[in-house]
């Protein structure tokens, strides 16, 4: 089953539409989150609306009340035991060319599905990286925003899919290492500290890269977030990526070589096993996803961003 909400309606996503004068479509004007839920229960929901809200107000589109009662009943019409739910939040329609128009009513559209299918031999054996041609602007005043321009991330993964590899790795315009093309990036080093590009690389702070550095620091184990050379990551013991979707992946080849031993490493399967197990936990302890966002929501979207005329 796969629906969505949009302003107002659930509907069947097959059918369900904007207009096609919405600046979302003209001219990816908006922003988006991802997400994880478990029957109605979403995995870290007030991360994911204090992103929305953090993008919004970067953005500078207003965050629609609704949100709330949006999810709640799209979880209620879907039942399905696991989902992925997207949120897309544009400016709406209006504006003259790039100009924003003060009028303009912005678009919220929430979609419900089964989780995508990911190949299962990614998580037992790992998948592969690639490095792509095209880099992240760390400069850029969209970085660490989940804007709808996607464009780059997908001509990326269509490189690295034709040369071979699973995902792609993209570097900063410092060739720093940054993430994959939809997720965020982990390894270990020689010495056993885990690794992790730092939001000055141009990253998105993913809500699951989040969950991992609790996890590991909550283990003791040795963290860094920082900049590193690709070097560092060909010279890693193991490697992961992460995202809502997907979890906590391995990464055993990059640009066909293997890393460290090209096998799953027991500091991987120890971080996927407790993010398994976070997850769970999480998902049967939050309250009802409407009072969860009733309580989160005034306190992710400010009261700037709500009152922001466009």
């Amino acid at each position: 089953m796969r629906l969505a909400w949009v302003n107002g309606r659930v509907e069947d996503l097959a059918v369900a539409a904007v207009s096609a004068a919405d600046r979302g479509f003209l001219l990816g004007d908006g922003i988006f989150e991802t997400m994880r839920a478990r029957g109605k229960q979403v995995f870290r929901l007030d991360a994911h609306l204090r992103r929305l809200a953090a993008g919004a107000a970067r953005a500078r589109i207003p965050v629609p009340p609704e949100v709330p009662a949006a999810l709640a009943s799209l979880l209620q019409a879907g039942r399905l035991t696991e989902s992925a739910l997207r949120l897309t939040l544009t400016r709406g329609v209006g504006g003259d060319g790039l100009a924003i128009a003060r009028a303009a009513e912005p678009t919220l559209v929430i979609s419900l599905g089964p989780l995508p299918d990911v190949p299962e031999a990614w998580y037992r054996k790992g998948l592969s990286l690639r490095l792509t041609s095209h880099r992240l602007g760390s400069r850029s005043p969209t970085a660490g925003i989940k804007s709808l321009g996607y464009l780059p991330a997908i001509l990326a993964l269509h490189e690295a899919r034709e040369a071979g590899a699973d995902d792609a790795l993209l570097l900063d315009e410092r060739d720093r290492v940054a993430e994959a093309t939809a997720s965020n990036l982990f390894w270990v080093s020689p010495a056993g500290a885990l690794l992790t590009p730092a939001r000055s690389c141009g990253i998105l702070p993913g809500v699951t890269r989040a969950a991992v550095l609790e996890l590991a620091r909550d283990s003791n184990l040795a963290v860094e977030e920082g900049e590193w050379p690709l070097q560092d990551l060909s010279d890693a013991r193991e490697a992961f990526t992460t995202s809502s979707l997907r979890g906590v992946v391995p990464v055993t080849r990059l640009n066909g070589v293997p890393i460290g031993e090209g096998e799953v490493g027991a500091r991987t399967r120890q971080i996927q096993q407790a993010y398994a197990e976070l997850f769970r936990r999480e998902t049967e302890l939050v309250p009802h996803v409407e009072s969860a966002l009733a309580t989160t929501t005034a306190d992710a979207v400010p009261d700037r961003v709500n009152r922001h005329d466009g």
